[in-house]
């Protein structure tokens, strides 16, 4: 399967009532969420909403909360509230360990204030960029390193308490064997609180819930019996330790393909092994590349009874047993990182066809988990770096859009929704939709604008980004681009009343006494009538301005200052009403670019101004007495050049009038400085 093309299936016109079925590998809460998680959620929830406009769909994200021994470091540091020798002892031990397994070039029994430097010495290289060995390029050995430096150097400034990752495998070797395998809750105790972190940050980004939530505790017996199938359809072997692990030979003799996703993959061991973590190890595995789909327990590790004794499942099997179990034979949508496209989803695929003893189709029709996997990438195979060109780009088209919903169906988005989820041309379908109708002028009706308002919102609303909102709703806009409840009875008055004051102090019209209280009196609000939230409001509108004298003055400062202060901007707007809009980050950095203009344009006339005036220091009475002359008449003007020679009637005229000038500006200049 090439899961790299779209599937049939993304055509709306095709089964336009079919329920898709979608299982997304949630995370492992061992730990606080990261940026990568959240690219890799909004990523997932960016296709989810644009799918929910076209299909039914269950979707289910399965939650990895086996983890060892995590609950360890929570009991050590309840355990030992305050610092004491046994403390210390164990921190120390603690750093010994993490060095001797993860910077074996350090010696384990560095003092701490040696480490940055024996770092520097041994591993200097890779800290800057390098590689560990020769020219080769720096992968995934080198960031281990240099994660494991940084990991250390946090562990010694929280002396003596050094971080989880830190103390976790030392503790693991003086307490891990001490706790029942069985007592599933005393491993999730503390994956149930990073799971709760997990969904609130999911919630702050706006990332819908999944239908269904599983865990991988919740699942022990179910894998089990999965593994079971794929042993009786020969695809897997028990050793005698209890551990059972996937024959990839006799998977491929028997007509199958390993490493579907990444081919290339097929022989890297490196990545096996990552894969495998702690499971990789085993002496009576028929293939180095095999890997384990149930490793037997050792004493302290999370276990469930099976034929093969006390087990845990192993990472691949979760995910294929679980949506096994959840929608049968066949899924429509796996979603991952493409982080673990190999080994782990290549190893989801082959444990899936073992388990059927079917290949797997490139249609959603064929037999045993038809995975359309979508490794949710920037619109392709690259990863995302967040850049300042990015940030950039991103706030830019978030302004546009700001600018167009406060001043207000393109079938080209919909062709970019359809072709892989091509969001990032989608957004340029909106952005020049969006400047055709800027640059238009007054020619679009005011029911064309209505209609374009509310599709850009329903596209914005299914790609997540206002809030809860409803791509059903009728609103236009999103959150941001209309000014506060409280101000508008008295805000909107105050706009209207000024654009007619405004226009008739342009025009030069004078207004009557009683045209101009007819005007305010339309402003007028009962002070009983005003809420709380809406003094602020009312208090502009009792000071605007009541009389047609330095009417635009005063306009200017209710629209740059009181309003401004507020949080509203009035957008003047040439033969139209001004437009009423919350001030915007675009608003308030325009402005911002505007005072450091006239900050610099007032310090550049001052600067031009207190040269004007230094030049009026020197006396026009010795302006000329300098080497190029050699005679001068009684008010200081040269007869006579440096050779003695007369100076000519035109020169004379010129030397006369600067002579006139520097006597203005001396006279000019302050008698206090003189």
């Amino acid at each position: 399967m090439d899961s790299r093309k779209q599937p049939p299936w993304l055509q709306p016109a095709i089964h336009p009532s079919r329920k898709v079925k979608w299982y997304a590998c949630g995370p492992t809460v061992y730990d606080d969420a990261r940026l990568g998680h959240a690219r890799n959620y909004i990523s997932t929830d960016i296709i989810r909403r644009v799918l929910k406009d076209y299909f039914k769909f269950t979707f289910v994200m399965n939650i990895t909360d086996v983890d060892d021994k995590q609950h360890l470091v929570s009991e050590f540091l309840s355990a030992h509230p305050t610092v004491t020798p046994e403390v210390l002892q164990i921190a120390r031990s603690a750093h010994s360990a993490y060095i001797r397994q993860n910077l074996p070039f350090i010696n384990p029994r560095i003092q701490p204030e040696d480490f940055e430097e024996e770092a520097q010495m041994v591993y200097g290289g890779v800290l800057k960029g390098g590689a560990l060995r020769g020219n080769r390029k720096p992968g995934d050995d080198e960031a281990k390193v240099r994660m494991h430096a940084t990991m250390f150097d946090q562990a010694l400034s929280n002396m003596p308490k050094p971080p989880e990752n830190v103390i976790l495998p030392y503790l693991n070797q003086l307490k891990g064997s001490t706790i029942p395998g069985n007592e599933h809750e005393v491993f999730t105790k503390l994956t149930q609180k990073y799971e709760d972190r997990f969904m609130r940050d999911m919630k702050d980004l706006n990332v819908l819930d999944p239908d269904e939530l599983t865990r991988v505790t919740e699942y022990g017996p179910k894998i089990a019996e999965f593994v079971e199938k794929i042993v009786a359809n020969r695809f897997a072997y028990a050793t005698s330790d209890g551990s059972v692990y996937f024959d990839i030979r006799s998977f491929e003799k028997a007509g199958h393909s390993y490493a579907r996703l990444e081919p290339w993959n097929r022989n890297n061991q490196p990545l096996q092994r990552d894969g495998e973590g702690k499971l990789s190890h085993s002496v009576e595995k028929r293939s180095p590349d095999d890997f384990a789909l149930w490793k037997a327990s050792r004493p302290g590790e999370l276990s469930w009874p099976s034929q093969w004794g006390q087990g845990r499942p192993g990472w691949h099997i979760e995910c294929s047993a679980i949506a096994s179990n959840k929608f049968g034979g066949q899924i429509d949508i796996h979603s991952g990182g493409i982080d673990l496209a190999f080994p782990h989803h290549d190893n989801e695929l082959a444990q899936s066809e073992a388990f059927g003893r079917a290949k797997t189709s490139n249609g959603v029709t064929g037999p045993i988990e038809a995975y359309a996997l979508f490794f949710l990438w920037e619109a392709g195979v690259d990863g995302i770096e967040i850049t300042p060109e990015l940030t950039q780009t991103a706030s830019a088209w978030e302004d546009k859009l700001n600018n167009f919903f406060v001043k207000v169906k393109n079938p080209s988005t919909q062709n970019r929704f359809c072709d892989s989820f091509d969001t990032p041309k989608v957004m340029s379908a909106i952005s020049e939709l969006v400047s055709t109708f800027n640059n238009s002028g007054q020619s679009v009706s005011a029911k064309q604008m209505e209609d374009l308002g509310q599709w850009i919102t329903q596209i914005v609303n299914i790609l997540g980004l206002n809030g809860t909102a409803s791509p059903e709703g009728t609103e236009i806009g999103w959150r941001g681009t209309d000014i506060p409840e409280p101000a508008k009875p008295f805000v909107y008055p105050l706009s209207t009343m000024r654009d007619v004051l405004r226009s008739a102090a342009m025009s030069q019209n004078e207004l009557s006494v009683q045209q101009l209280d007819s005007i305010v009196a339309t402003t007028i609000v009962d002070e009983d009538e005003v809420s709380v939230a809406s003094k602020p409001y009312f208090q502009v509108l009792k000071n605007s301005p009541t009389s047609s004298k330095e009417l635009l003055s005063l306009f200017n400062r209710l629209r740059d200052d009181e309003l401004f202060g507020l949080g509203i901007y009035l957008e003047d707007r040439e033969n139209r009403p001004a437009l009423v809009r919350p001030v915007t980050e675009d608003v308030l950095q325009s402005r911002q670019a505007e005072d450091q203009k006239a900050v610099q344009k007032n310090g550049t006339q001052e600067r031009l101004a207190r040269e004007k005036l230094d030049r009026g220091k020197l006396s026009h009475l010795y302006m000329f007495q300098t080497s190029e002359f050699s005679a001068w008449d009684k008010d200081g003007i040269p007869l006579k050049d440096a050779a003695g020679k007369p100076i000519s009637k035109s020169r004379t005229k010129k030397l006369r009038k600067d002579w006139e000038r520097q006597k203005r500006a001396h006279e000019a200049w302050p008698n206090e400085l003189k």
